[in-house]
């Protein structure tokens, strides 16, 4: 593994408020009515003791086994999406699968804690991608705790990837059939490998960075160049990103994946490195591969030499797979950027760059997956 600042780029062994141990699949015990439970995640068994009631075992890859009554916390974001969904209406939809809601939780920051002190059998976390990631990033290398999905947003870029029903209220009425399946993230070191997150979309510069970057600095700008979305369909997004991509200028960038270093590339246009097959306002950049399915991040890299090819891709609103615009697509566990960059964004959250300072990414695909109910 190359070592880009010097210090181990394992980042998973670096002191964290959100991981605590370098072990890939350790994970602490938690008390359930002073009882001690151990979530087994290698042996692919969960095994969670209550006195009040029978053992219950869930086992990944098989189906959940609902003879007793599941506890959940549920992180809730009631005006996520077009519909608003308040408390009581989503306690009582829970109730109805044979579900008790033991807390809810509208602040990210409180449920990672609410976890630690009153486990639960199930997390349920009902939102958009906003929300999800909220919630994720609290429980990123912390739970294994298997996730309940219920999409409520606007692009739902995490539930699409995942083949998740985007009608909540149909996907409670299957909770029988599902079963806890891995959902994998990456984490990226930034600032002289000072910081360091999760995405669960995807990190990147060029297009779509500068388009965050915009909303956040001009939203009046944003709003003139994006003109009016009446069908709710991304189309102002798209046509927001083609203006800006015909008018930026190129990004010199130092490129390493894994150990290879990539040279005599051409200035970037727009560079992700991406964790689902859609982010942002839906922008599918492979249809023909998942990075879910292979298990890797893919990085997509657009030149500015294919700069009318991908604004001819973004004005028909990303049909077709990117790589037939001539983007190069790799896939990798690891992936190394640097040079003079004005913003870079890890999922909807844009920075700037360091004036003067060549600004550099450390990405990889975290090793600790999420379970997520499928």
């Amino acid at each position: 593994m190359f070592n880009v600042w010097g210090y181990d780029s394992n980042f998973t062994k670096l002191p964290g408020p959100l991981c605590q141990s370098p072990d890939a699949w350790a994970v602490d015990s938690i008390i359930i009515d002073d009882h001690y439970s151990h979530i087994a995640c290698q042996s692919g068994l969960v095994d969670l003791h209550n006195q009040r009631r029978r053992w219950l075992r869930i086992r990944i890859g098989s189906q959940i086994e609902t003879e007793c009554n599941m506890k959940a916390i549920v992180y809730h974001n009631p005006t996520a999406g077009d519909e608003d969904v308040s408390h009581k209406e989503m306690k009582d939809a829970l109730h109805a699968v044979g579900w008790t809601v033991i807390r809810f939780c509208t602040d990210a920051d409180d449920f990672r804690e609410l976890l630690a002190r009153e486990p639960a059998d199930m997390l349920v976390v009902s939102g958009g991608d906003g929300t999800m990631r909220s919630a994720f990033r609290q429980l990123a290398g912390f739970s294994s705790t298997p996730i309940l999905i219920l999409a409520r947003g606007t692009a739902n870029n995490i539930a699409l990837s995942l083949g998740i029903d985007l009608d909540w209220e149909k996907r409670l009425s299957k909770i029988e059939g599902y079963s806890p399946q891995p959902f994998h993230f990456g984490e990226v070191q930034y600032g002289q490998g000072q910081c360091r997150d999760f995405f669960f979309e995807s990190v990147g510069v060029g297009v779509f960075a500068d388009y965050l970057h915009l909303i956040e600095n001009d939203p009046d700008r944003a709003d003139e160049i994006a003109g009016s979305d009446e069908d709710k369909d991304f189309s102002k997004d798209y046509r927001a990103m083609a203006h800006l991509a015909e008018r930026a200028g190129g990004i010199d960038l130092e490129v390493i994946i894994g150990e290879e270093h990539v040279i005599n590339l051409d200035p970037a246009l727009w560079m992700e490195v991406t964790n689902t097959q859609t982010m942002g306002p839906r922008v599918k950049f492979l249809a023909k591969d998942d990075p879910q399915e292979r298990k890797d991040l893919a990085m997509v890299y657009a030149s500015c030499s294919h700069r009318e090819k991908i604004i001819s891709w973004l004005e028909g609103q990303g049909q077709g797979d990117v790589r037939e615009t001539g983007a190069m697509v790799k896939f990798g566990g690891t992936f190394f950027f640097s040079g003079q960059i004005k913003a870079f964004h890890i999922d909807d959250e844009v920075h700037e760059g360091e004036e003067g300072v060549p600004t550099t990414l450390l990405i990889r695909r975290f090793n600790k997956p999420l379970f997520v109910l499928r």
